[in-house]
């Protein structure tokens, strides 16, 4: 699959003297290469899902990059403002660092960067020497649960590799928030991630799976509500359970084959990392 090119979008800000000043930022997707077979993700965004599907029989969407030498036709390494690395995961990315040593070679290291990664990375000496030019940066974890939960959603990932990833971005001062991905799969845990993410200091936004839509966390058989209510306390949240459909129903089990063939696929057991969930699917 080839990907169009990301596109710069210009932002304005005002300074403290009312001069408007052009902002440039790009978010830049370069690959899908990624270690990471996440519940709610596809071939198409991790070529580790399309290891898993080639294993399994199935045919996986083909895997996409943007090569170094490409970046020079759509962005300005001197104007660039602010850039956004998203993936696949974009510390696998050789491209990603190309474009920080390119903003080196325009004397623009005031750029803004940030990585939307899923915290399993091992920078080499090299490549934290790049990153340290770059004062202005944040690292966003992708994190949809605590201990087993986080490594059922994010499988084969560790909790342990993303604490220590955590510390070192601590160590060296680089500013860390959290992209929190909701589902019926990890539900029935907001309320301990959340706290988590309070106990942490980590500054986080909360994103619903709307694709696939089967894995939405509103979808639910009227049967198991209540139960699913017993286990959230938040007001936003427990409105929207309670709006229950017959496609809830139907959806939500759809969604428990999808979770019976990855567990197969992966050779894991739902209930060893998410027994509520099990309890509730198997009950």
């Amino acid at each position: 699959m080839i990907r169009r090119p990301p596109r710069s979008t210009p932002l304005y800000s005002s300074a403290a003297s009312d001069v408007y000043k052009r902002q440039v930022l790009y978010k830049v997707d370069t690959s899908n290469t990624c270690n990471g077979t996440c519940v709610t993700c596809e071939s198409n965004a991790s070529t580790a899902w399309g290891q898993l599907e080639s294993r399994n029989g199935v045919t996986p969407r083909k895997a996409w990059r943007i090569e170094p030498a490409q970046t020079h036709d759509w962005i300005d390494f001197e104007s660039a403002t602010n850039i956004l690395f998203r993936g696949g995961e974009p510390f696998l990315s050789d491209t990603n660092f190309y474009i920080l040593e390119q903003l080196i070679a325009h004397k623009n290291t005031n750029c803004f960067v940030s990585f939307v990664t899923n915290a399993s990375f091992n920078l080499t000496p090299r490549q934290i020497e790049i990153l340290d030019q770059f004062p202005k940066k944040n690292f966003c974890f992708s994190i949809d649960g605590v201990g087993p939960v986080f490594e059922y959603m994010r499988f084969p990932l560790k909790w342990d590799k993303m604490l220590s990833n955590l510390a070192f971005c601590r160590e060296k001062n680089i500013d860390v928030s959290v992209s929190y991905t909701v589902s019926n799969v990890n539900l029935l845990y907001h309320d301990q991630t959340v706290a988590w993410f309070q106990d942490q200091n980590l500054p986080y936004i909360t994103n619903l799976v709307t694709y696939p839509k089967y894995f939405s966390a509103f979808n639910w058989p009227r049967n198991l509500v209540p139960a699913v209510l017993d286990q959230i306390r938040d007001p936003s949240l427990v409105q929207m359970i309670t709006t229950h459909t017959q496609h809830s129903d139907q959806l939500f089990n759809v969604a428990k084959k999808e979770l019976a063939k990855q567990d197969q696929w992966k050779n894991i057991k739902i209930g060893d990392y998410l027994p509520k969930l099990a309890d509730l699917l198997h009950g």
